[in-house]
Order: C-alpha cells, then structure tokens, then sequence
C-alpha cells in the first residue's frame, strides 16, 4: 500500500473515495481550491483529537558539554 504523505495525494486520495476526478495542483480547479481551503484545519483537528504516540515518546538525552 502506498504512503499517502504529500497533501497533494491526501487530497487526490479523498477525492478519488468522493468519485471526483484528481487534481493536479490546487490552483486551477474547482475541488482544488476546496480541498485547499479545508485541509490544515482538518490536519489540525485530527491531531488533536487523538493521542499520537509520536508526539508523545520520550527518550533520554545527553547533555553536550561545551
């Protein structure tokens, strides 16, 4: 399965499940915008509403003497 990692394919990716063509950039089509327009307070949403373990590990560090 492939990594769904640039917003461009996490659009295209929700697209594709509404049955609306790709795009090919977020400019110059209708679905474009839109997605463009709702996709960082979705983002952000989403990763406040669950406990992510990678922002939650922590792991010891050592100091750097000068």
């Amino acid at each position: 399965m492939p990594a769904f990692t640039t917003q461009l394919n996490i659009c295209n990716l929700a697209l594709q499940i509404l049955g609306i063509p790709r795009i090919t950039d977020f400019t110059s089509t209708k679905p474009g915008l839109e997605t463009n327009a709702c996709y960082d307070q979705l983002r952000e949403g989403e990763l406040q509403s669950n406990l992510w373990r990678f922002s939650t590990r922590r792991s010891m560090m050592r100091a750097i003497s000068p």
